[in-house]
């Protein structure tokens, strides 16, 4: 399965510690939800914008400057659908 989220981020305030955004997604519809920057951690909470009842958490932790770990969990009518844990890294565009 493959997810694939189209996101709308507003921008932070001043103090920059939190915002919200919304996304679509293909498979389970919009979404809402807000990102809160917790010491090196980003931590995302989400829900479903109407249709079935998904929500959600996702939580990234900065390794150090181009690397993060991230791990969620999608839930269904409070029932686990999915679960992911991953890592990104910062890749340099070729010129």
């Amino acid at each position: 399965v493959e997810f694939v989220n189209h996101y709308f981020i507003k921008p932070p305030p001043p103090d920059g510690i939190s915002t919200t955004w919304s996304s679509q997604n293909s498979a389970i519809g919009k979404l809402k939800g807000s990102f809160s920057i917790v010491g090196p951690s980003i931590v995302s909470l989400y829900h479903s914008d109407g249709g079935p009842a998904y929500f959600g958490t996702e939580h990234l932790i900065q390794l150090d400057a181009g690397r993060y770990e991230a791990c969620g969990v999608l839930l269904l009518e409070g029932r686990r659908l999915s679960s992911w844990r991953g890592a990104l890294s910062r890749v340099e565009a070729h010129k």
